[in-house]
């Protein structure tokens, strides 16, 4: 198969895009970027690529999905990686857009099937994180203050985030009640015990492939899949690596949370600790373990209930 692909390399203020062999500068801005992949419309193309770039490129994902144009963001880490294997060291906004061009030429990308339906609730969750964040800061550093002016504007600025916290979840829970599906998977997965909220919403925002995927596939994807580290007859120590760090995180915190109050999982992690299995181990495989309960639960649409009760 003969493969058309456009490869946009993102900046803040302006897109440099590349396809069969020529290059084109345009301004990262939804006028620009509707009026230059309009015709695309009517054109045999494989895939849009481009790199994430921690937001900038929200504005061409808006364009693909308002022109119906087959995209892909990419791993900037996997591009890399391909640039060095084909000893490419050097990096120009033109270089990249080619590289890109060229993996996806190389590699079996497929276009993305539909965008982040509950990128509103991720989006307010990584808000609500960085205030919280700011808080805490703010929190231990009037622990410190002597000045009677300074600790008025700490108590002013915490109070002031703390409103902000309240707006947020004010906003979070809107979303939920406003969407159907959200509001089951959302019951569904807080009927587990050690599923709090945050992470329940967390899930739904940015773990979708919890209804489509394999226990397997979810634990390489969220980064607790234990990785061989073999060589010849050398025998390496398993390890995690990479995954969506977020979801990672929460799910190590709802695991210590479950090993408590879940019975599933504290038989589990119990049974794990009795054959000498060292603590973080038996918390990651006990992670897996709370993983295929909620793969279980949201594929087969079923709540929580404990055969200990």
């Amino acid at each position: 198969m003969n493969k058309k692909i456009v490869a946009i390399d993102v900046a803040k203020s302006e897109l440099v895009i590349y396809s069969e062999g020529n290059y084109t500068t345009i301004a990262n801005e939804m006028t620009a970027i509707r009026h230059f992949f309009a015709p695309y419309k009517h054109k045999q193309i494989t895939l849009c690529a481009f790199e994430a770039t921690g937001g900038y490129e929200k504005k061409l994902i808006d364009c693909y999905e308002e022109l119906r144009l087959p995209y892909r963001m990419l791993h900037a880490n996997h591009i890399r990686a391909y640039a060095k294997a084909l000893g490419i060291l050097a990096k120009t906004d033109k270089l990249d857009a080619k590289v890109i061009h060229d993996y996806a030429m190389a590699v079996s990308v497929d276009a993305v099937s539909s965008k982040n339906e509950n990128q509103d609730i991720s989006d307010l969750l990584n808000r609500r994180e960085q205030l919280t964040a700011m808080r805490i800061e703010e929190s231990n550093r009037l622990e410190t203050m002597t000045n009677k002016v300074l600790i008025k504007s700490f108590k002013a600025h915490i109070k002031w985030i703390e409103k902000q916290v309240d707006t947020i979840e004010a906003q979070l829970v809107e979303c939920v009640n406003r969407n159907d599906s959200v509001k089951f998977l959302f019951e569904l997965y807080t009927s587990i015990p050690g599923i709090g909220l945050i992470t329940a919403l967390r899930l739904i925002a940015d773990l979708p492939e919890l209804l489509t995927h394999t226990d397997k596939q979810l634990a390489a994807l969220i980064g607790i899949a234990p990785m061989n580290n073999d060589s010849g007859k050398m025998r390496g120590y398993r390890r995690i690596i990479a995954g969506r760090a977020k979801i990672r995180r929460l799910l190590y915190l709802a695991t210590i949370s479950a090993i408590k109050c879940n019975p599933l999982i504290k038989s589990f992690y119990n049974k794990l600790k009795s054959k000498g299995k060292p603590g973080k181990v038996a918390i990651i495989a006990s992670s897996r373990k709370l993983l295929t309960v909620l793969r279980s639960k949201a594929q087969n649409k079923i709540p929580w209930v404990s055969i200990f009760s």
